[in-house]
């Protein structure tokens, strides 16, 4: 349709300065909202139908705005905007089209990289959020709009979390000890809120009486003197359990059963786009001994994404939950970014962050083209205007070199 009405515009010698002014005006429509969601949405959805365009189309004064319109509209349907739904305006018929997809596309029981959803990773990594001051990352780990998004919530909710009650203690000692940042991946490690519970209570109460103790132990458990081996850190883990459990039971569980509902088509799409991709990089993942593990949609998660890696060697992802069914890619995005890692070298630390971003694109130029651009512009968003990937993440000459020749033995 986006062809057809740029074709036709061309050969009837229409001015293409009248189509660059109109092409967007159809979108003045979203003024409407202010009107309210079911005003906004009613009024968004009749000037983004074809309905007004063929009825134009008939008449040949107004036949040059009848294919403007329809392009509008057609490279709408193209970038994912579909027509809106009187819930929210992200709510739109292609979401639920997807949902659909879903059912009727075979499921991914085999799937090597399965998509997942975690309520307790999303909580745990909130509380690592809030006290992070990463704000000025190339590669932010958390999203900050993410926390913009939740105190919102709660504030219309006029709810102080037990988390919010604890937060300058935690934030005090937090700044003490960097290396408290580094737990934010134990979530992962655990596969529900109940497992992370019963951890931490064994961790900081452990049985007096072996012969009562649990007889299963989570894996977390074991891990957590990694990083809360002093009294300090292990008051710091008392107060923050302390704190996400209210917070789960005030406001949490409910806004993020929600939220996931409304996410549901956004899940769906991605899956699909991810059952397509995941096959261009199975030789790659297989080279890099990363055949096998799981992408966990994050709402906190932010383009440097989180790794927990098993012994075993499987691996569980933490990757942006993407807000619209159009930002489905970022997900992949992220895949890349933290798979080139495991082409960096012991000497490449100091390029670490670089040597990411550039082998994730080269990865998917290779790999998938049709995402390398969109990867490209996903990663220069905190970069100065203007700039390409190899001014936002030099690398010296030799160790591009190398990454690429890599990449391209993997890939093989």
């Amino acid at each position: 349709m986006l062809a057809g009405c740029i074709v036709v515009y061309g050969m009837q010698h229409y001015s293409w300065v009248l189509f660059a002014v109109l092409f967007l005006a159809p979108d003045l429509a979203i003024l409407a909202y202010k009107g309210g969601v079911r005003l906004g949405a009613t009024i968004y959805n009749a000037v983004h139908t074809y309905v007004g365009p063929i009825v134009l189309f008939a008449f040949d004064a107004t036949r040059p705005y009848a294919l403007i319109w329809g392009a509008h509209i057609a490279i709408d349907r193209l970038l994912g905007f579909g027509l809106k739904y009187p819930t929210n305006f992200k709510d739109t018929h292609l979401q639920r089209l997807a949902l659909l997809l879903c059912v009727m596309l075979p499921s991914r029981s085999d799937a090597q990289w399965p998509i997942k959803t975690r309520e307790h990773v999303d909580l745990w990594l909130t509380a690592f959020a809030e006290l992070s001051t990463d704000t000025s990352a190339k590669v932010p780990v958390y999203r900050r709009d993410y926390l913009d998004q939740l105190a919102l919530a709660q504030n219309q909710q006029g709810i102080l979390t037990s988390l919010d009650s604890v937060h300058d203690g935690l934030q005090a000692h937090w700044d003490q000890a960097p290396k408290l940042a580094d737990a934010r991946a134990l979530a992962l490690d655990a596969g529900t809120w109940e497992e992370m519970q019963s951890a931490i209570d064994l961790y900081l109460n452990p049985p007096t009486d072996k012969k009562h103790s649990k007889a299963v132990v989570p894996d977390v458990e074991s891990r957590l003197a990694d990083y809360f081996s002093g009294p300090g850190d292990r008051d710091w883990l008392r107060a923050l359990d302390h704190g996400l459990q209210g917070a789960r039971q005030q406001f949490y569980h409910g806004w993020w059963v929600a939220e996931e509902r409304r996410r549901r088509p956004i899940l769906v799409a991605t899956d699909s786009l991810w059952r397509l991709t995941e096959p261009k990089l199975d030789r790659f993942l297989a080279a890099t001994h990363q055949a096998t593990g799981e992408i966990i949609l994050a709402m906190p998660v932010d383009g440097e994404g989180i790794t927990f890696k098993e012994p075993s060697g499987r691996t569980s992802l933490a990757a942006p939950f993407p807000d619209s069914v159009a930002d489905a890619a970022q997900v992949i995005y992220v895949f890349a970014h933290v798979a080139a890692r495991a082409l960096a070298g012991r000497n490449d630390e100091p390029y670490m962050e670089a040597l990411c971003v550039r082998g994730g694109y080269l990865l998917l130029s290779k790999a998938a083209p049709e995402l390398a651009e969109g990867y490209t512009r996903y990663y220069l968003r905190t970069s100065p205007a203007g700039q390409d990937l190899a001014k936002a993440f030099p690398l010296p000459d030799a160790i591009r070199d190398a990454l690429a020749h890599q990449i391209d033995l993997d890939l093989k």
